[in-house]
Formats: structure tokens, C-alpha cells, sequence
């Protein structure tokens, strides 16, 4: 149900799904979802990143956009320090044509808050 609440109140972008740090925790798991991508700094990143996640910082997505399209038809999750800039990224590349995209609520802040493991 928090979930639900939390998609409620979060900006509508075309093709593009928030999910809480659960959901995507369990999708990647799973397997269900192969694709991560943490859109924030090379310093943020150095410091601690979701484990297997790739790195395509926001302020240079455009000149990597070429690196993420062979999963333009698959599902990808983005996150960031919060959200902000992983709902930006998200923007971008639904603009792109990225149709299975997804946000984890939150970002690594919230993945932190539920005791999930980082790596760096």
C-alpha cells in the first residue's frame, strides 16, 4: 500500500514507473530486472553504489546515451541520491525512447534506510 501512496504523489513521465526500495530490491534479485543505473556524480558513485550498478552520471547523459541503448527495450532501473535527478534522467531517456524505465522512490537514501547492501 505505501507503494501506492508513493506512486500517487510522484510526477507522471511517459513510460516511466517508480517503484519503492523493496520492489526494486526484489526485481533485482529476482532477475526480473538486469539493468541499474546510478545518474549521480563519479564522487557520489566512489563512495557507495548499489551493487552491479552501472554508472552514466546526469550531467553527461546525453554523450552516453549511445552506452544505454541496447537496453532501450528493456526494463531499467535509475536512482540517485533521492530521486531528482534519477525522475530527470528518467525524463530524458523516455524522451529517447526508453519505454520500460523505472525510479527507484527514494533513491540510494531510501535503499540505505531499509539496511540494503552497498558496495564501494
Amino acid at each position: 500500500m505505501l507503494g501506492s501512496l508513493l506512486n500517487f504523489f510522484q510526477p507522471k513521465i511517459d513510460g516511466v514507473e517508480f517503484m519503492t526500495p523493496e520492489e526494486a530490491k526484489s526485481a533485482l534479485d529476482s532477475g526480473e530486472i538486469k539493468v541499474l543505473v546510478d545518474v549521480r556524480t563519479p564522487g557520489e558513485f566512489s563512495q557507495s553504489r548499489l551493487p552491479g550498478a552501472l554508472h552514466h552520471p546526469l550531467d553527461s547523459l546525453s554523450s552516453g546515451v549511445v552506452k544505454l541503448e541496447k537496453f532501450k527495450n528493456e526494463e531499467v532501473i535509475l536512482y540517485c541520491r533521492t530521486q531528482q535527478r534519477s525522475s530527470m534522467a528518467a525524463r530524458y531517456l523516455s524522451g529517447m525512447g526508453f519505454k520500460k524505465l523505472k525510479v527507484i522512490t527514494g533513491g540510494i537514501s531510501g535503499w540505505a534506510q531499509m539496511g540494503f547492501p552497498l558496495e564501494n
